[in-house]
């Protein structure tokens, strides 16, 4: 994981929790901290996301489509509205900024 990929507020993952990162975390990061470690994005984190399942292996939320089916590389597709994305999504930190980039707006975790 490379701290130029994250943004204040995504989600990674240290010593058994998942905490956002804040300043001192991404400083800590580029200065080559190991701890930090990126979350692999599950089903379990989409539907956390507030994605609704299909019922046949895609997920949704107002628009952009996670394609259940992983990638050759082990990897999430993603389709926003029927336009597929060259952007293969592996962590949570990658659909937090996808959706981000769409939308200027966080992707909240659903109660």
């Amino acid at each position: 994981m490379n701290a130029s990929e994250l943004r204040i507020g995504n989600l990674v993952y240290i010593l058994g929790l998942d905490v956002p990162i804040d300043i001192g975390r991404l400083q800590a990061i580029s200065e080559g901290d190991k701890f930090y470690k990126p979350i692999l994005l599950t089903k379990e984190w989409l539907r956390k996301f507030g994605f609704d399942w299909d019922g046949y292996g895609e997920f949704l939320k107002e628009g952009l489509l996670i394609d259940c089916e992983y990638t050759d590389k082990g990897k999430w597709a993603a389709m926003f509205n029927m336009i597929s994305i060259p952007y293969e999504i592996e962590y949570v930190h990658q659909v937090q900024n996808l959706y981000f980039a769409l939308y200027a707006e966080e992707l909240e975790i659903i109660p």
